[in-house]
């Protein structure tokens, strides 16, 4: 018995095996198979177990190369009443008619997810999707184009009541046609649009469009080794209804932000910025005045809820500044701890005090008394102080214990004679007293 068999099989002290794959039930293996190239899922039918169970997968990825033998095969045969996603892949274009027919009978399967993908930099100009096939269509959730030219004369051809996301991949198209065509769709929510051609500006006011994942590559490499730097174009976004904005690689100085008033997370990635960093995030936080995270490249600023009200839990992130605002009636420290828990390449951090911060969390305590070591932080500053907080000193004890590199703790009041109170003098007094872990930390 081989290796790979005996990954499969589970023999008791008397050694009689079994074979765990061929107990799982069907339903479970069809799953499996839909993870598979189609190619890989027909060979299965060697296998006594799986038979023709990959007829029955509800995930297509398809690739031209395979030929148009193999595709008629997998039509004839395919028994599944629906398919869930089906992907078509080819670097130099198939025939017209294979097209045709492979979405055909996709969508004979009420298809919810079509991806359409052409590696060859020519067809982006030849090659067009017929509008009757693709563009009136009442099961496509997600629909998404690879070098594909959005061939259409007249918008009322556009007929897809169901779409929720678009994706447009080296896609030609002109400001006015992407305009026109994004009030076509009455669902969209999400649009997806990188290294476009042509495309100068975004402007649309639709309310359901709430993500928006842009990517300007600032210099776009073809496969055939051709290429043109974006490094000089202009680009314009005038967005009032977006909820959530994405952009990678970008010249942030050549970037034109109309009304993004009405965004609630913006990040910004790869960009390209002559000028200070640091003075360009604050303009940038101006445009986004209502945004709860703006993050520009490892600049990150976050506005913190109540306890129980976000999610307080942040993935691990590479941001080496970080500005946590709380609140117009406080925030939660815990959200603030786990958020430093998960930023261990953070150099510079700046908290807002100008309200109190509180927690009703039975967690905070563990957080608190839980190990931590920042090891790059070696600046923390706390801004618009204005009274003295018990849950403030928490957070500032939790910090100098766990910066093993800090040098400076910058305290910033609101007014100039917030510190001559008695009250104010104590607090300063406690401040004093909390151990560091980093000697070279002072007070300023």
């Amino acid at each position: 018995m081989n290796s790979n068999s005996k990954k499969h099989q589970n023999c008791d002290k008397q050694g009689n095996c079994k074979d765990r794959l061929s107990e799982l039930p069907d339903e479970l293996l069809v799953d499996i198979l839909s993870f598979l190239p189609i190619k890989d899922a027909v060979r299965t039918v060697l296998l006594r177990r799986f038979g023709n169970l990959w007829t029955l997968v509800r995930t297509i990825e398809y690739d031209f190369k395979l030929g148009g033998l193999f595709m008629w095969m997998v039509m004839k045969y395919h028994k599944s009443r629906t398919i869930d996603k089906l992907e078509i892949r080819d670097k130099c274009g198939p025939m017209k008619e294979e097209l045709m027919e492979l979405i055909s009978f996709g969508f004979k399967k009420k298809t919810k997810v079509l991806g359409i993908h052409y590696y060859e930099p020519r067809l982006h100009y030849s090659f067009s999707v017929p509008p009757r096939v693709v563009w009136r269509n009442q099961f496509i959730v997600s629909l998404h184009l690879t070098n594909v030219y959005l061939g259409f004369t007249r918008y009322n051809q556009i007929d897809m009541v169901s779409l929720k996301k678009l994706e447009l991949n080296f896609v030609r198209v002109s400001n006015a046609r992407i305009k026109n065509l994004l009030s076509e769709f009455p669902c969209l929510q999400e649009l997806v649009i990188k290294y476009p051609s042509e495309l100068q500006a975004l402007d649309f006011d639709a309310p359901n469009i709430e993500k928006l994942e842009l990517d300007l590559c600032l210099k776009i490499r073809m496969p055939d080794g051709s290429g043109r730097s974006r490094y000089d174009e202009r680009f314009s976004l005038n967005c009032p209804n977006l909820k959530v904005l994405h952009i990678n690689e970008v010249c942030l100085e050549l970037l034109d932000l109309i009304d993004v008033s009405s965004v609630r997370e913006a990040k910004i990635k790869e960009c390209c910025l002559s000028r200070d960093y640091v003075d360009y995030f604050r303009k940038l936080r101006k445009k986004f005045r209502n945004a709860k995270i703006i993050q520009l490249g490892n600049t990150a600023y976050l506005e913190l809820g109540k306890c129980g009200s976000e999610k307080l839990a942040f993935r691990e992130n590479q941001w080496t500044r970080l500005a946590l605002r709380p609140v117009s009636h406080g925030s939660c420290l815990l959200g603030i701890c786990r958020s430093l828990i998960n930023s261990q390449c953070l150099k510079e951090l700046i908290i807002y005090a100008h309200v109190e911060f509180f927690c009703d969390c039975n967690m905070l305590l563990d957080e608190l008394s839980s190990p931590c070591v920042m090891q790059q932080l070696k600046t923390v500053k706390i801004r618009e102080y204005e009274k003295p907080c018990q849950v403030l000193l928490q957070l500032i004890k939790f910090v100098l214990k766990s910066a093993v590199i800090l040098e400076r703790f910058v305290i910033v009041c609101k007014k100039k004679d917030e510190l001559q109170s008695t009250e104010e003098k104590d607090f300063i007094l406690q401040l004093s007293g909390l151990p560091r872990v980093s000697q070279k930390a002072k007070y300023q």
